[in-house]
């Protein structure tokens, strides 16, 4: 087999450093390795439905769909967020059975809405969604309660999310919007009545492309007060760059659009990081079987587009706490809407 190290043509961009050093110095021969006794988290927008696709050039080896089968194996993720995957979770339920079979009959488990995928190679044991609207344009987030392994004090109640883009009022007014209804969520889960009651000790995570476009983002800041962090991991747990997606086409400069929030006392980040295949050394690529081009969206273009979000999340000393919750099996927020038009997909 032959190996593609290619670094694509991508102009400099100063980015700020990360907020937080959540896990110290990483090894550069072994950051890819998940923590012990984690579970691994993944965010990823795909580009519209870019893995499901065999484009005309299409090989076992080349191709949207080969690089996300190699990333994943690399990953080897416990609970993933896509975006941008309008074929709904039977789609990417069957793609990830196919990736990343988990034997002894085993299947991934999904919930999804708006093009948003959350898969759990966990059990769901309550799944909801919330969908906002301003004018035409409509988004929203698929939520799962995921019931982690005996060794965890909790379970993890897990929002997938995909915010409105770009700037202008009525943007930022439905980025508003969703955050709210994100925050009503989690209030909501932490407090006895409504749609859901999440056992004790549940830990809480949002994340997904949150498109953080706005300096200072309001929305961002809602969520944090919420009792949640922001990790802004840094590429390959190294050196300075937080970004999350990066199209040097002159119009935008790189910036953190994708995100994952923590928040809870039953567990802690072991690890975290945004995987970019592009700065990976030979010696890396080899041994993880990925190739440099592996998280770019168009490699002929050299376009590098949104990158995965990676954070691995061990039990912290606190113990299993009360039974859980008998919770319905799906819930859904009635929230304003309106018809879907192409712009907001």
């Amino acid at each position: 087999m032959s190996w593609i190290h290619v670094r694509p043509r991508l102009r400099h961009w100063a980015i700020g450093a990360t907020a937080a050093a959540l896990a110290g110095p990483a090894n550069a021969q072994s950051f890819l390795e998940k923590a012990a006794g984690a579970v691994r988290i993944v965010t990823w927008n795909i580009a519209a439905n870019s893995i499901f696709q065999e484009g005309p050039n299409h090989t076992p080896d080349l191709g949207r769909p080969a690089q996300f089968r190699r990333v994943m194996r690399a990953l080897k993720p416990d609970v993933v967020c896509l975006q941008e995957a309008t074929r709904g979770a039977d789609a990417a339920r069957a793609l990830m059975n196919s990736v990343l079979p988990l034997g002894a009959g085993g299947m991934w488990h999904a919930h999804a809405i708006l093009g948003n995928v959350l898969l759990t190679r966990f059990e769901l044991t309550h799944s909801g969604e919330d969908v906002v609207s301003w004018g035409e344009r409509r988004r929203g987030h698929a939520a799962g309660l995921v019931d982690l392994p005996a060794q965890f004090a909790g379970d993890l109640y897990v929002i997938c999310a995909h915010f409105e883009s770009r700037s202008g009022d009525d943007r930022l007014r439905l980025r508003n919007l969703q955050a709210d209804a994100i925050v009503d969520r989690i209030a909501d889960a932490r407090t006895p009545g409504g749609r859901i009651d999440m056992p004790a000790h549940t830990s809480v995570i949002v994340l997904g492309d949150l498109n953080v476009v706005d300096s200072p983002a309001p929305y961002i800041e809602r969520l944090v007060a919420a009792q949640l962090t922001d990790l802004l991991p840094r590429h390959n747990a190294r050196g300075e760059d937080t970004y999350t997606w990066r199209v040097d086409d002159g119009r935008f400069p790189p910036n953190a659009l994708d995100r994952i929030l923590v928040g809870g006392e039953s567990l802690r980040v072991a690890k975290s990081f945004v995987l970019n295949t592009t700065n990976m050394t030979t010696e890396e690529l080899r041994s993880w079987d990925l190739r440099a081009v592996d998280v770019m969206r168009d490699p002929r273009a050299g376009i590098l587009d949104h990158l995965p979000v990676v954070a691995d999340l061990v039990p912290s000393t606190a113990r299993r706490g009360a039974a859980r919750n008998s919770s319905p099996a799906r819930d859904a927020l009635p929230l304003p809407m309106a018809p879907c038009s192409p712009s907001c997909r």
